[in-house]
């Protein structure tokens, strides 16, 4: 991919025969840096960090549900169905990008455009395919699972769940906030107003597919706790009403027993079904932190240099 991503403006500059002050040297920086970045995250993921990916769908409680999910994802996870939206976005942030700023986007090298359009691609492809992947998840969320009955929001597939979902978040703001760098880089604006198109469009689109993703990952995790939480309730209620209904005459073991299934039902039906909102909306803001610092960070240096600039050379 790192050699792909080369020829892109490569063969761009070559079409428009654009060689003259072409910067060649940083797009194989960026091709290479984004090919090792890629090779990082394969090897992370023939490790243990991607079978926790898998630690949910392992106990769901029917073989027929879990084969209907691998039905779903194999249907629904291709390229037909996530490129159509990744082109979609780097065209709509190109465009919206001619119209703020056209002298600079004019004055961009071809080869450079290429790239950039390249880099919203992929920055579309992951957030799309991310969508995917909690379309998956809310699928999943209607069948049963074996967790802990008495807690199930605790249980330990639950929680991994949960672990990956945070440290998704994590990663996917600082991958947004390394491509608000790319783009700075590519563009080397002389304003501002160059890189307000391209952010805005990397921000929205990730302020709209993150909580789009957050919110789902808490309403399914609450599903699959509720499947669990209202079958262990109907349980204990069965065996309530068997006794209740004969309590004076109840011995005292019989009583104790009672009691003890009182407050395993109300500790079961009073247990937490999954993150709060508060947690939730604190993940998305960390996750947002981060390229939101990098771009004020950015065009902090850009004014400051540009200050410097204008100190030093009168």
């Amino acid at each position: 991919m790192t050699v792909l991503r080369f020829l892109v403006p490569v063969v761009a500059t070559t079409v428009t025969a654009s060689w003259a002050g072409a910067p060649v040297w940083t797009w194989l920086g960026i091709a290479v840096f984004l090919g090792s970045l890629e090779a990082y995250w394969m090897r992370l993921g023939s490790e243990p960090w991607m079978g926790r990916t898998v630690a949910l769908p392992a106990v769901i409680d029917r073989d027929a549900d879990l084969s209907s999910l691998l039905e779903f994802s194999r249907r629904w996870w291709r390229p037909r169905f996530y490129a159509p939206a990744a082109v979609a976005i780097a065209l709509i942030v190109l465009l919206a990008g001619a119209l703020v700023a056209p002298g600079e986007f004019r004055a961009l090298h071809p080869g450079s455009l290429a790239m950039l359009a390249l880099i919203l691609f992929e920055f579309g492809e992951s957030r799309s395919m991310r969508f995917l992947y909690f379309t998956l998840f809310a699928r999943e969320s209607r069948y049963p699972h074996r967790l802990s009955w008495l807690s199930p929001a605790q249980s330990p597939p639950v929680e991994t769940m949960l672990g990956i979902w945070r440290q998704t978040a994590f990663v996917n703001g600082v991958g947004l906030a390394l491509d608000f760098v790319l783009v700075i880089i590519l563009l080397s604006p002389d304003s501002l107003t160059a890189l307000l198109a391209p952010m805005a469009g990397f921000a929205l689109v990730a302020v709209v597919f993150d909580t789009a993703s957050l919110l789902s990952v808490r309403n399914s995790v609450q599903r699959v706790v509720r499947h669990t939480t209202d079958a262990t309730l109907e349980r204990l209620r069965e065996r309530i009403e068997r006794l209740e209904p004969q309590a004076r005459q109840l011995t005292p073991a019989e009583a104790a027993q009672l009691q003890a299934l009182l407050a395993t039902y109300a500790a079961v039906r009073d247990a937490p079904t999954g993150p709060s909102g508060a947690q939730t909306l604190g993940h998305a803001l960390t996750a947002l932190a981060i390229p939101a610092l990098t771009f004020l960070l950015a065009v902090m240096a850009e004014v400051y240099a540009e200050r410097l600039l204008n100190q030093l050379l009168p």
